[in-house]
């Protein structure tokens, strides 16, 4: 181990130093990494003789409610420290929502000590990006209680913790004290109530990194930690969903599935779904399984390197839903097992979140990870990824479960007016923009499993791509020749000049009844045979004929061109 590792383990808990019981119930001789958390409420109600101050029943109006409207926080620890972890929030900063910098120090003497970057500063704020630092504790243990003993010194921290919130202008702060011994339990409570009561009238945020559980305990490392006192105080709790097989234990996962959804389920039962960021690891541990020493953190990228080593196994443990690598060092001939997380086992963790309904992701830390894990909140993020409910359904809103998406305003007036599910299908996107093409300009458009909704400004009205035309050259279909006109139609046959093709019997019966031009555009093809049905191509749809339907709605159906177009593009399955 490097020593500026070993230092920083120390400092920062990447596996740092500390001991205390592992989340597993093994004796520990490392630390964690922590997560945020939001909560709601907060009042103060004073326990007589005590000292201390119990949270009442007030609602905070900072508090996001994590109802399905709300968006999915996406919160990343950086780190000053290392020059990967810069590098790669840089390239993908566009990917979070909160930052905790590693910013702050909490010294033995009392004092904090600042390691801010300006530059990463303006970074976050150009992109939008809260960033609540980071503080942690150096003095760790029983060599902390000084800094938390008393009424008067948890004042006079949380005093300064605000000021200095306040006056560099964060959105809030990251709690990340260590080693709390468990007998100063209601002290770490009472400090973050006490926080809370400054943070919150002058509108930041409290967050605070607090060690998983998949049950209350009041022992071992993480005995510290109260949720249920502590909820009260939070807007986020990150909750270190990590270690549980740490550095100083035996080899294995560090964050094994079955236990992270324990850890969600017991965590949103206490916090409330809505305050809980779940930790997520992007690091991994190389134990040395002969001779038993300490475990030495990895990142990814230090795994792979592993993984090409000669006879080296790499294998995704489907139990655990974790990777791991087994080899044997050149060197010393000891064998190795080195634990670690890559983009498939954060994909799966990611559906751990928006199954419990979380608030969030956090990472630790921005710097270790499986470049493929953008790509994953790339895919996540399309607009095809299911949303949630932006308020309740009325005139102008209306939620589909069934997909997932919401449909608005003019959208939502021009569904209604114009044959809602059984025209258009269900919304298979949220609103986003895209430019169009065929004439270079950009539209809020939406995608429905038969149709493409586009709001056309100069216009001030809802008009429908023309999802046939894109369509139908991919298939490259004959009965695309024109057709001169013909003489002496028939009624139940129409001659459309301006595209020269011919619609006739239920199409046109179909096409006249349900909104026409209006909402098929021209016909584009002539009758084809498309995988045993017959079809016609239409600017704007195609019609499909089933010759055993009694009804004419049961005869011609319009086809789901709008799930055809966006299977191509890949966001659909």
């Amino acid at each position: 181990m490097t020593k500026d590792v070993y230092v920083h383990i120390i400092r920062m808990g990447i596996c740092g130093e500390h001991s205390g019981k592992g989340t597993n119930g093994v004796t520990m001789s490392m630390t964690r990494r922590h997560f945020l958390r939001l909560s709601r409420g907060m009042g103060l109600v004073a326990v007589a003789g005590s000292g201390l101050l119990v949270p009442g029943p007030v609602t905070s109006p900072l508090t996001p409610q994590r109802t399905e409207a709300a968006p999915l926080v996406q919160w990343g620890y950086y780190v000053t420290y290392a020059k990967e972890s810069l590098t790669a929030l840089t390239a993908n900063v566009g990917a979070f929502t909160h930052i905790a910098p590693y910013y702050f120090v909490i010294q033995a003497d009392g004092s904090i000590k600042s390691l801010e970057e300006p530059d990463t500063n303006n970074l976050l704020r150009l992109n939008r990006v809260k960033i609540l630092p980071m503080i942690k504790n150096d003095a760790q243990g029983a060599r902390f209680m000084p800094m938390i003993g008393t009424p008067e010194v948890r004042d006079a921290l949380a005093a300064t913790i605000t000021n200095l919130v306040v006056s560099k202008g964060y959105d809030g702060i990251n709690i990340d004290f260590e080693d709390i011994r468990p007998e100063d339990r209601p002290l770490l409570s009472d400090f973050m109530v006490r926080l809370a009561a400054k943070m919150r009238p002058v509108g930041k945020l409290v967050s605070q990194a607090v060690v998983a559980k998949a049950k209350d305990s009041t022992g071992g490392y993480g005995g510290a930690f109260d949720y249920p006192a502590l909820a009260p105080s939070l807007d986020y709790a990150v909750v270190m969903a990590y270690d549980y097989h740490y550095a100083g234990g035996d080899a294995g996962p560090v964050a094994p599935i079955d236990w992270v959804r324990n850890v969600a389920t017991y965590s949103a039962a206490t916090f409330g779904p809505a305050k809980v960021v779940l930790g997520m690891p992007l690091y991994g541990y190389d134990w040395n399984i002969t001779s038993g020493n300490t475990a030495r953190a990895i990142s990814y990228g230090q795994a792979l390197t592993r993984s090409k080593y000669t006879g080296a196994t790499r294998t995704l443990d489907f139990a655990s839903g974790s990777e791991v690598v087994r080899y044997r060092d050149d060197n010393s001939g000891d064998q190795h097992e080195a634990w670690f997380e890559s983009a498939a086992t954060f994909a799966a963790k990611l559906r751990v979140v928006k199954e419990a309904g979380l608030a969030g992701f956090g990472v630790w830390r921005i710097g270790q990870e499986d470049s493929n894990v953008w790509d994953v909140l790339r895919r996540d993020n399309i607009p095809s990824t299911r949303s949630y409910s932006l308020g309740e359904d009325n005139t102008s809103h209306k939620f589909f479960n069934e997909t997932g998406h919401n449909v608005s305003n003019a959208f939502k007036a021009y569904f209604d007016g114009n044959g809602g599910v059984a025209r258009f299908g269900l919304p298979l996107t949220e609103e986003f923009t895209e430019r169009n093409p065929a004439d270079d300009k950009v539209y809020t458009i939406q995608y429905f499993e038969r149709a493409r909704f586009e709001y056309n400004s100069d216009l001030g009205k809802v008009q429908l791509g023309q999802l046939g035309t894109e369509v139908f050259p991919a298939h490259g279909k004959i009965g695309n020749a024109t057709l001169e006109s013909p003489a002496n139609l028939p009624p139940d046959k129409q001659y459309f000049s301006e595209t020269k093709h011919v619609v006739a019997g239920s199409f046109k019966q179909f096409y006249d009844q349900k909104g026409g031009l209006a909402q098929f555009g021209f016909p584009i093809s002539e009758e084809v045979a498309e995988n045993g049905r017959t079809v016609q191509y239409f600017q704007r749809a195609r019609l499909e004929y089933d010759p055993l339907g009694s009804t004419l709605e049961q005869r011609v159906t319009i086809g789901l061109l709008g799930i055809e177009v966006l299977k191509g593009r890949g966001w659909l399955t």
